[in-house]
């Protein structure tokens, strides 16, 4: 009876142990599983915590690049007011002395005129070779004012946008001729010489006939003003040809040559802007004007995408050279009738 028992106790054990075990490995089991999931949620937080990591860091370092960029421009940006506000300076104190010199330039003649026609008020029994000397210089001085006026009204034109052309298929020969005649008088009175130079077939070119005529008598007026006595002054026009082919381009070159005082090279490009009399006070003889002529000129012939340039020697002369757009041969005859 004793060992029935002990045995049945023993298998009872067992069996206790067995479930035991059992209850081990299921624990086991759930606990690997539970590692297994502890593990890889902690690789997902940490790959989490990385990448964010990783963009904090990007986004640290757009900013700092955001705020260098931003740095920059803001230096770059107090540059450019810096100067502009010294260009506006340097503008404003350029306008300062054109209008000073406009405002001289606008005295003189009227003094001249003021001053010759008392005289001749007041002595009308003067020698007659003296009065029709005093009228001369009224009606020179009368000129003198009449282009300071238009070439103030040019420039207010230009700044605003509003200056006009009226385009036609004109001859520049004659063009030139025309403004020669005009000025022959001026001409005579330094006994200056005049060379005109055209090839027979000269192809006409598509611009306004007033305001090419002025870009003319402008170069031509600076020709006589800066000649000295005696002189000679040549103006000639030719078709531009290509370097390689040797044939005509669609351009037309016009040289305008004075063998007078010259231009400084340094002030080549200066005598084309606005507000600034260019050389003039570099020059033995300075001639009487405002200095809006050349820029006129160049606005003129930029207009047309033409260039306009200068070419000098200190006292053996100045060359200026301008070209202009060949017109289309079939225009011409519609433009003939054109008015002026």
């Amino acid at each position: 009876m004793h060992n029935k028992l002990s045995y049945e106790d023993l298998d009872n054990r067992v069996k206790e142990l067995e479930a035991e075990a059992l209850e081990q490995k299921g624990l086991e089991a759930a606990l690997l599983e539970f590692e297994e999931k502890w593990r890889s949620l902690m690789e997902e937080q940490t790959a989490k915590l990385k990448k964010e990591i990783l963009e904090r860091r990007r986004a640290e370092a757009k900013i700092k690049e955001l705020k260098r960029e931003l740095e920059r421009r803001v230096e770059e940006r107090t540059a450019e007011l810096e100067q502009a506000v010294e260009t506006q300076k340097t503008q404003d104190a350029m306008k300062d002395s054109f209008l000073s010199s406009v405002s001289h330039e606008f005295r003189a003649p009227l003094t001249s005129i003021r001053s010759f026609s008392e005289i001749l008020l007041q002595y009308e029994n003067e020698d007659p070779e003296m009065q029709r000397e005093f009228l001369h210089i009224i009606n020179s001085e009368s000129e003198r004012l009449s282009r300071l006026v238009n070439d103030l009204l040019d420039l207010s034109q230009i700044e605003a946008g509003r200056m006009v052309y009226r385009d036609v298929a004109m001859s520049l020969e004659e063009a030139i001729r025309e403004t020669a005649r005009i000025q022959f008088q001026s001409l005579c009175q330094k006994s200056l010489r005049l060379h005109l130079d055209f090839p027979p077939d000269l192809a006409d070119v598509m611009a306004d006939r007033d305001r090419t005529r002025q870009v003319i008598a402008n170069l031509l007026h600076n020709a006589i003003s800066f000649s000295f006595n005696g002189g000679e002054i040549s103006i000639s026009a030719e078709a531009l040809r290509d370097k390689d082919s040797g044939d005509p381009t669609d351009w037309i070159l016009v040289s305008v040559s004075d063998q007078g005082v010259g231009i400084e090279e340094k002030d080549f490009e200066l005598i084309f802007e606005k507000y600034t009399p260019g050389s003039a006070d570099t020059l033995r003889e300075k001639p009487k004007g405002a200095g809006l002529g050349l820029p006129i000129c160049k606005e003129i012939i930029t207009h047309y995408g033409g260039n306009i340039w200068a070419e000098s020697r200190k006292n053996e002369g100045t060359t200026f050279f301008f070209t202009l757009p060949v017109a289309d041969p079939s225009l011409r005859d519609r433009s003939a009738q054109a008015p002026d």
